[in-house]
Formats: structure tokens, sequence, C-alpha cells
């Protein structure tokens, strides 16, 4: 009896410790062929068609001269990654709980660096909120919306809807 309550135990134990682990998506095989293209083109075709999670700052340095073409000699995320640093020297890649962030090493915007710094007195969470509701109670934060006017900017408001790859691919590019 002691060895079945060990043995379930034991899986019980394995099974919780990989529930918190995120897979590493740098070692995930892929196949991608463009050419003469941007940065953010290889990152949303990345993000569709391999589903991997992408967090892209642009560098204010980031023109259109900066192009790049991947071919099947990038067979990994990490070989991709690595190539597209090296083609555009403008930005790093960091891996931060399973989501992949290109951000600027030059180049980076001074306003966002500004955003990036305010202080918030209080954020409150409300029960069952979804991402959309989340930004938008961000952006209705007062030191947020203080920021917004003092600079001039002015935000949408972002709701809830189906997303589906095609419109996606639209609105990231």
């Amino acid at each position: 009896m002691n060895k079945v309550l060990g043995s379930v135990f034991l899986i019980l134990l394995i099974s919780y410790l990989g529930v918190g682990q995120t897979p590493d998506v740098t070692t995930k095989p892929i196949k991608l062929q463009l050419k003469n293209v941007r940065v953010q083109s290889v990152l949303v075709e990345l993000a569709t068609q391999f589903e991997v999670s992408i967090g892209f700052e642009r560098s204010d340095l980031d023109g259109p001269e900066n192009r790049l073409s991947v071919d099947e000699t990038q067979s990994t995320v990490k070989e991709l990654l690595d190539h597209l640093v090296k083609e555009v020297p403008l930005y790093k890649w960091e891996l931060c709980d399973g989501v992949i962030n290109i951000v600027p090493v030059r180049g980076r915007s001074r306003r966002l660096e500004d955003f990036l710094r305010i202080q918030v007195q209080e954020l409150k969470g409300q029960g069952d909120m979804n991402k959309f509701n989340l930004r938008n109670h961000i952006m209705d934060l007062p030191e947020v919306e203080l920021f917004l006017k003092v600079n001039n900017l002015r935000t949408e408001r972002l709701r809830d809807y189906i997303c589906r790859r095609a419109s996606m691919r639209m609105m990231l590019i």
C-alpha cells in the first residue's frame, strides 16, 4: 500500500513541477523562406505560422533600408533569431517566460522610456479581466492619462473580439 501511495505522490509531484515550466520555444523547428523583408515581417510569420509568442519594440533607427532574407539554413527559432540580430544589429533577442522579446540595443524611443518610468499610485484588479480590459484599465490610470495628454498622444480603445490569423497579420504589419 505504501508503494502505491508513494507512486501516486511521485506522479503528482512530477505533474505539479511540470505545470509551471515553459517549453524552450527556441528549439522549435521551423521552415521559412523570405526575401528582402523587414524585421516585423519575419516576426509576424514566426508568430502566426509557428505560434511563437513574440514581444517587439521597434528601434527608432529601423528604417526601410534594414532588410533581411531568411532561408532553410535557419532551421530552428534560435537560429532564425540569431540570424535576424546579426543582419539587423539594432536589436537583441531574449527569452522570458516562454515569450521571445526583440528589443533595441540602439535607437530606443525616449518617449517609451519615459512611459515605462511612470510611477503608478495604485492598480486594482477587477475580477475576470481579459487582456483588452487590462490594457484599457491601464490607459485609464490618472498617471497614464496625464502622460498621454502632456505628450499629445491618444490611444484607441481595445475590445474583446475573436482574432483570426489573417486579421492578426494585417494588424501587425
